[in-house]
């Protein structure tokens, strides 16, 4: 594993358009959750609550999940120049086989989606402390397990990214059909035809993996929890996304 990551990095280390993609998910979420209070407005609600302890992690979760797309246009980049450059193929014939390439690729997601973790952790402290007010260690501590949803929420959407990606082989296209899928044609589906089983679509079962506060409905504002069926498809998908990639890796020719 050590090893797989290393020739990874070796790959990252000078690629400025990691850096690029990275530093503009960490500042995105920085700063629309230091401004959220004032993006959001709904009534005369109070939104400092967003900063409060225990809450503050299911909001910076939630904050969070919108720039979790960024994370998977970054991994379509990385996918497709291997095809691009053919590193690939001179992969496969400098001895690594095509399982250890896709492990390679899914161990790098993994690292980023645990980077993504530490980002909303680091910015639910900071947050919390200069603007949530005081709170007591069991406040600090009880809800972080929202913090695995991030990681897995991105972790998610790299997998699906990695898939198009060995299917299309082409960078600007396969980022075409991944926004298309994600901002188009899945919310367009959905909510046209199939509302019922749109909140189970693949990409929009993540996204909803975090349930927004947002009740446009109602014009509600506060935590909600997310429905037993997506979180079950939430989980089941990113697995899916991987094995059809195994699957691809195994029996198309590179």
């Amino acid at each position: 594993m050590i090893r797989l990551l290393q020739i990874e990095w070796l790959k990252l280390a000078r690629y400025r358009t990691f850096y690029v993609f990275t530093g503009f998910y960490v500042l995105l979420i920085f700063l629309v959750y230091y401004g959220f209070d004032k993006i959001i407005h709904i009534g005369m609600l109070d939104l400092s609550v967003v900063y409060k302890f225990p809450d503050v992690w299911y909001y910076v979760a939630y904050v969070s999940s919108w720039f979790a797309p960024v994370l998977g246009l970054l991994m379509i980049n990385l996918v497709s120049n291997e095809f691009t450059f053919r590193t690939l193929r001179q992969q496969i014939i400098d001895g690594l086989s095509r399982e250890e390439i896709l492990k390679s690729k899914l161990l790098l997601a993994a690292m980023i989606s645990l980077g993504a973790g530490l980002v909303a952790l680091f910015s639910g402290l900071l947050f919390g402390f200069t603007k949530g007010g005081a709170a007591s260690g069991m406040d600090i501590f009880s809800e972080m397990g929202y913090l695995l949803r991030v990681v897995w929420v991105c972790f998610g959407l790299m997998a699906a990214a990695i898939l198009i990606s060995l299917l299309v082989r082409r960078s600007a296209l396969s980022i075409l059909i991944f926004i298309a899928i994600y901002w188009i044609i899945e919310p367009l589906v959905g909510r046209v035809w199939l509302s019922d089983l749109y909140p189970y679509f693949p990409l929009n079962s993540l996204d909803e993996f975090i349930s927004s506060p947002i009740s446009f409905e109602s014009v509600q504002f506060g935590k909600r929890s997310t429905p037993l069926g997506v979180n079950i498809a939430g989980l089941i998908y990113p697995v899916v996304f991987v094995l059809a990639s195994w699957r691809i890796m195994k029996t198309k020719d590179f």
